[in-house]
């Protein structure tokens, strides 16, 4: 199997609907979870995926749990993991 066959999940990135439905600013919610408000931007465009700390501080400012602001997208064909390498399943 070539790689160009293997897709990697895409990540959905839920911080801004969540954000904009508290009506938080993003300068606040950046300061709050201690980042800059390039970074905040660049989360919500899903051009950075934030680190664990990162994600739980989100999560908390935004009464969110890290599943309901960021989920994978499984690509198609599935991708499972076997007992000794990846087997795909149409």
């Amino acid at each position: 199997m070539s790689p160009d066959e293997l897709q990697t999940p895409s990540l959905t990135c839920q911080v801004r609907a969540k954000r904009e439905a508290l009506r938080l600013k993003p300068p606040y919610l950046a300061e709050r979870c201690g980042i800059s408000r390039q970074a905040l931007y660049a989360i919500e465009a899903g051009q950075y995926v934030p680190n664990t700390q990162v994600a739980l501080k989100l999560a908390e400012a935004l009464h969110s749990s890290v599943e309901e602001l960021f989920t994978f997208q499984s690509p198609s064909p599935e991708v499972q993991a076997g007992g000794s390498g990846l087997l795909i399943a149409a």
